[in-house]
């Protein structure tokens, strides 16, 4: 099984990891299935609930 992401996805991955170093950062993938692929439709960047130590990766 796949996961079908645009260049626009991969740009925003990209940036919210730059944003948030030197600290973990994590998000949501939003989408459906198609044929056996999973298809991104949206991401969403989100906080990180883990407070006790924030640049573990």
């Amino acid at each position: 099984m796949s996961i079908r992401l645009t260049e626009a996805h991969r740009q925003a991955i990209g940036a919210h990891g730059e944003q948030a170093y030197p600290y973990e950062c994590c998000g949501l993938l939003l989408g459906r299935m198609r044929d056996g692929v999973k298809v991104v439709q949206e991401i969403k960047p989100v906080n990180n609930a883990r407070l006790d130590s924030p640049r573990n990766r």
